[in-house]
């Protein structure tokens, strides 16, 4: 490399504190890969290990946590939001023995608008005390804006689907029902033997109204405006036994804070997802749900006794297990999927309600 080249690099962008170099590269190649971390939105980061356990530190200590310093004009600084602060110090105390390359997205804020960046770490380098983190900081915040309007178009359409089986079909199985037995009456005196065929016929009548209030629980809930996650779970749990004959054991356990409608509602769509899948893909016929606190942050689970997920070669995650991650970012969560020991799926998610943080 011409000492003119080294001249005109790219100063690496770096944690607090942070001196770790880029990668080397080709002679020739640092303005074309300038000009592909521009268009793909994108920096350079770096991060020596006592670096990354003093960010973990100060995640503990609940410190504000700084994964780039502000530049020499004073801007530019990435500081973790609240929400996400505990998954990346978890990120970032798992890099010494993670399989690279890895990433973790985030929200980071210099103002009071946060923007979401994917921090991916590629390189790991150098004896222990020592080592190296280089990897890349990119921009996604316009990916989330997407994904977001999708939930949203999403929400409301289901919110509609909901609002329309309520008042249309439900009346009209309701109005059906309020028929046969008219029927029933007039004909008990003249045709005794069909008594039982319009009771047959009015009883699943019934039974399918039941079961339409159910699917329009579920896709337009009632309990989301309470402070409470529970009511909403336990109204699930109730959903599902209509629905789909499943029992749904529900446990709840510690001292539970208030609730975000917004956080209720994640929590909900993602044990909703997590029953479906146990039911429609596992053939589960025992699910047990559990949200506990622990310590400043919630629990939920979810389990079961149906086939698990597949963990064959080459199975590529649904739609579903995406979403479900998707709305545990957005809640700064963490999400495991897994197999239970002896039999079955789980599902856990632990996050902080914002009265928690």
């Amino acid at each position: 490399m011409t000492q003119r080249t080294a001249r005109t690099r790219r100063r690496p962008v770096v944690a607090h504190g942070a001196s770790a170099s880029v990668p080397v590269l080709p002679a020739g190649s640092e303005e074309t890969l300038a000009s592909v971390l521009a268009a793909t939105r994108s920096r350079w980061w770096g991060c020596t290990q006592a670096e990354i356990d003093r960010l973990h530190a100060h995640a503990e200590a609940k410190q504000p946590v700084f994964l780039m310093p502000p530049t020499a004009d004073g801007t530019g600084a990435a500081r973790v939001a609240v929400a996400d602060v505990r998954r990346v110090a978890a990120y970032l105390a798992a890099l010494p023995t993670a399989a690279l390359p890895c990433a973790i997205d985030c929200r980071v804020q210099d103002s009071a608008t946060p923007t979401w960046i994917r921090l991916t770490v590629l390189t790991r380098s150098g004896p222990a005390r020592t080592r190296r983190y280089a990897g890349i900081v990119t921009d996604i915040s316009p990916l989330k804006q997407l994904e977001d309007e999708l939930l949203q178009i999403s929400e409301r359409e289901q919110n509609r689907i909901g609002q329309d089986l309520h008042d249309d079909l439900c009346q009209v199985l309701a109005g059906l029902s309020c028929l046969t037995r008219v029927l029933e009456n007039r004909l008990a005196p003249q045709l005794p033997h069909e008594v039982d065929n319009l009771r047959e016929i009015n009883r699943q009548l019934v039974d399918a109204m039941d079961r339409t209030r159910a699917l329009t629980h579920g896709l337009y809930p009632a309990k989301m405006r309470s402070g409470d996650a529970r009511p909403a779970l336990q109204e699930l749990a109730k959903q599902v036994a209509v629905r789909f004959g499943v029992e749904v054991h529900t446990d709840f356990r510690g001292r539970f804070p208030a609730h975000a409608a917004h956080e209720i509602l994640h929590v909900y769509r993602i044990a909703q997802e997590a029953i479906s899948n146990a039911i429609r893909h596992g053939r589960a016929d025992r699910i047990d749900l559990s949200l506990e606190r622990k310590d400043e942050a919630m629990c939920l689970r979810v389990q079961d006794n149906g086939t698990g997920f597949r963990t064959a070669a080459g199975a590529t995650p649904g739609i579903g297990l995406q979403i479900m991650r998707h709305r545990a970012d957005q809640l700064g969560a963490k999400i495991q999927f897994g197999n239970a020991p002896d039999r079955g799926a789980s599902v856990v998610l632990c996050y902080q309600p914002l009265a928690l943080l």
